[in-house]
């Protein structure tokens, strides 16, 4: 048996990533509280994921932040 796999659109692949990105923006919530001690690098990486989709090549390229680099 042969499977054909249809390759994902630029729409779709570019949904996944922003939805990828969003559930990593709702996992750091707390870190842009008034009253959380933000570390150094935390808002920046934030700011970093927000910054995602604005990348050259965006959805076929792009970098993920990493959370303290």
């Amino acid at each position: 048996m042969i499977i054909k796999i249809k390759p994902i659109d630029d729409v779709t692949l570019a949904a996944n990533l922003r939805s990828k990105r969003n559930e990593a923006l709702a996992s750091t919530d707390y870190m842009g509280l008034a009253d959380y001690p933000a570390k150094a690098g935390e808002l920046g990486y934030r700011q970093a994921l927000r910054d995602v989709p604005q990348q050259a090549g965006f959805p076929k390229t792009h970098t993920w932040p990493k959370l303290g680099a």
